[in-house]
């Protein structure tokens, strides 16, 4: 008994060798695409930590600075109210490093700080509570430095988010810094004749807040230039533009003390300048953090739909190929299932195409 022997196996065989090799550079393609997606998914979830830490660093730089200015002038209610202030502002920081400072690898140097910070005195002789408090906020400016970098913002490669962690974690908070150290030797220096290393102190803090003051400007339009999204949105530019005209009020009260004879009056009018240039600065903070997370989650979730997209488009490609080679194979299987069994004998013919019929057809005409 011999069944009937087809070619269709090797059809069938050549169907599913040309599915894989559809498939296959097509897998291979979407392992690549995916992967440079992810990273870009990631790298975006990353920074958006790090703006959350910056966003709890502001206010508590803020804060520092109101504390500093209350025990250098020895005024026991504001140093009270400020003190208030700047252990609301540390507790808020803590709760974020306790929740991503693992994952962003600042625990250690925010312990530091935090001791650091409740050591700090609370009255004592002007420079020497002055210089206290300044040696911390170095090391609060240096993790405001190594929050950027770790989370990736200080390297993004796209130009408006950049410009815009700049403005956030460099121009704003050496501004801060800059004109509260100007305002605070200037209260140092009155009643007497002005030190030499105060003027030149004086003179120096005058020109890092002009210096600063322009770097934030450009920085924040050259974020605008290169979003296209056309970020940052009128509420920067309006923040930003407060911040010029007080900046602008700050350095004219401050060009009265750059003299050999601070007067009381020159003192307390750069601190009141100063105060309200503190106020818009943290405003254009918060908004400059508004548009640097909606830039941030923007870029993370069009990764994340592109990767699904990815997926989508990767299983109807192999949908594609395989369902052809798969009716191939069932329709093989059910004709093979259907195909008679014939016995070749004497009185029955072979399959056509096969050597015995060939055989008996030459035998058959030989005779």
């Amino acid at each position: 008994m011999i069944k009937a022997v087809s070619r269709r196996p090797r059809d069938v065989f050549l169907r599913v060798l040309l599915t894989i090799g559809l498939t296959a550079p097509a897998a291979a393609l979407y392992v690549g695409f995916d992967g440079r997606l992810e990273e870009q998914r990631a790298g975006a979830a990353r920074e958006l930590l790090g703006v959350q830490y910056l966003r709890a660093l502001q206010p508590l730089a803020a804060a520092l600075g109101q504390a500093q200015s209350a025990a250098v002038s020895g005024d026991s209610a504001a140093t009270r109210t400020a003190a208030a202030a700047l252990d609301a502002a540390v507790a808020d920081a803590t709760a974020v490093d306790e929740r991503i400072g693992d994952e962003l690898g600042t625990r250690a140097r925010w312990r530091d700080v935090r001791t650091r910070i409740a050591a700090l005195p609370d009255d004592g002789e002007a420079r020497g509570v002055y210089t206290a408090y300044r040696d911390v906020s170095e090391l609060l400016r240096a993790l405001t430095t190594r929050v950027g970098d770790l989370s990736g913002l200080t390297n993004d490669a796209e130009t408006d988010a950049y410009y815009l962690h700049r403005a956030v974690t460099t121009d704003l908070p050496d501004l801060v810094l800059a004109a509260g150290r100007l305002s605070d030797v200037a209260f140092i220096s009155t009643g007497t004749a002005t030190k030499a290393a105060d003027l030149a102190d004086l003179l120096a803090l005058h020109r890092q807040v002009t210096t600063v003051g322009g770097q934030l400007d450009d920085d924040v339009q050259a974020a605008a230039g290169a979003t296209p999204e056309g970020l940052p949105t009128t509420t920067v530019h309006g923040a930003l533009e407060v911040v010029r005209t007080e900046l602008g009020r700050f350095l004219a009260a401050a060009d009265t003390v750059i003299d050999a004879d601070v007067k009381p009056a020159e003192a307390a009018a750069v601190a009141a300048a100063r105060g309200k240039l503190g106020t818009a600065t943290a405003a254009l903070s918060v908004t400059v953090f508004d548009e640097l997370g909606t830039l941030l989650s923007n870029r993370r979730d069009s990764a994340s739909t592109g990767q699904t997209f990815g997926l989508i488009a990767l299983l109807v490609a192999v949908a594609l190929a395989i369902v052809p080679t798969v009716a191939g194979v069932v329709d093989y299987i059910r004709r093979r299932r259907a195909r008679p069994t014939f016995e070749l004998g004497a009185s029955t013919p072979a399959w056509p195409d096969s050597p015995a019929a060939a055989e008996r057809e030459r035998v058959g005409a030989a005779q």
